[in-house]
């Protein structure tokens, strides 16, 4: 099993066990969902450090924080509220490049791992 199924299983609250056993052919324990995302947002707000610079296809932007809405889907997942120039813009998380060095890089890389694998 990945090390990183095993951090998402930590953070989401997923008894090992359980997802070894879903491992081996059962139902994917990891899916996404609404209550998951919230508890995945729990955790980036708390792992976070903001504001940081990001990108948004080939436009920089400074993320400032993430959307206090918390109107998470399974389309769009988690937001930040990012500032583009002048203008203050919601953008998925998923959506999101952010540097190598980058202090926020694992836990971004981890989140979207698994929206993208689950």
């Amino acid at each position: 099993m990945s090390d990183w199924k095993i951090q998402v299983a930590r953070i989401l609250g997923e008894p090992t066990t359980t997802i070894l056993k879903n491992y081996y052919g059962q139902s994917n324990s990891l899916e996404v969902n609404e209550e998951r995302l919230l508890t995945f947002y729990d955790y980036l707000r708390d792992e976070l450090t903001f504001p940081f610079t990001a990108f948004h296809g080939k436009a920089e932007v400074t993320c400032m924080g993430l959307d206090q809405e918390m109107n998470v889907d399974e389309i769009d997942g988690i937001k930040l509220v990012c500032k583009r120039v002048d203008e203050e813009v919601t953008i998925p998380l998923t959506k999101l490049i952010v540097e190598d060095t980058n202090a926020n890089l694992s836990a971004i890389e981890l989140y979207q791992k698994w929206v993208r694998e689950c």
